[in-house]
């Protein structure tokens, strides 16, 4: 059996625990705080056709508050930033239900 390690219990690291065990792959998720998502950076996740054949039909549109396609992007100083328009959606995700 393949086996493999996810640092990071954020919705990323939740999203491709889940699509890794559901291909049958034992999984085992690391993190360092007590609770899954207690340090995360955001709430946001790109949606990825494939992710979703792995997740199932609909798994992102169940999850999903809102979809963005505007992202802000800041300097190593956080000072200045500047806000691109991007080709595919970020999903802005409800992170209880993500966990749960």
């Amino acid at each position: 059996m393949q086996k493999a390690i996810v640092v990071g219990s954020g919705p990323a690291g939740i999203g491709a625990a889940l699509a890794l065990a559901r291909e049958g792959i034992e999984v085992q998720v690391l993190e360092k705080q007590q609770k899954p998502g207690v340090q995360r950076r955001g709430e946001t996740i790109r949606y990825n056709e494939r992710m979703e054949s792995l997740l199932g039909p609909g798994f992102f549109q169940k999850q999903t508050i809102h979809k963005v396609n505007k992202r802000r992007y800041y300097s190593h100083t956080c000072k200045k930033y500047v806000d691109r328009k991007i080709s595919t959606y970020n999903l802005i995700i409800a992170w209880p239900r993500w966990i749960e």
